[in-house]
């Protein structure tokens, strides 16, 4: 897979190995500000 869409991948539902991975994340639902900024200079 093309590393752009994995770290995609990876940023939303955590790394394969993560004990968090395809868990629930509270950032998904909370709207703020600074995330979303650091979320468009990454990804955009």
């Amino acid at each position: 897979m093309n590393n752009y869409y994995q770290d995609i991948l990876d940023f939303w539902l955590g790394q394969f190995t993560s004990i968090n991975y395809g868990n629930t994340q509270k950032f998904w639902f909370i709207k703020k500000l600074k995330f979303d900024q650091a979320v468009r200079s990454r990804f955009l």
